[in-house]
């Protein structure tokens, strides 16, 4: 899973949300605000792969179409936290070195 898609599933972690919600949520939990491009591309992905699904007119907007809103499947749940795993065990080799021999 690449990184961008899966910082889209932490965001929905705690329910469902509009695009401009997760984009924040994703800025606030990594420090930077991601391209517009390459956000909405990960935000297909995830949709194309199953792991989130979209909730049409949820939500009204001030003017225009109401805001699509998004949510995680199970499958997305399930992708995430194994990713998260991953990404632990990762971590955790990096960590574990820092008071390795040598160092």
């Amino acid at each position: 899973m690449n990184e961008k898609v899966f910082e889209v599933l932490v965001a929905l972690w705690v329910g469902p949300a509009t695009a401009a919600a997760v984009r924040e949520e994703v800025a606030t939990s990594t420090g930077r605000v991601p391209p517009i491009t390459s956000f909405y591309r990960a935000l297909r992905s995830a949709h194309d792969e199953g792991w989130l699904d979209v909730i049409e007119g949820s939500e009204p907007e001030s003017v225009g179409r109401p805001a699509q809103r998004y949510e995680l499947t199970p499958r997305g749940r399930e992708a995430a936290a194994r990713e998260a795993a991953r990404v632990r065990r990762l971590t955790s080799v990096v960590l574990g070195a820092q008071g390795g021999p040598g160092r």
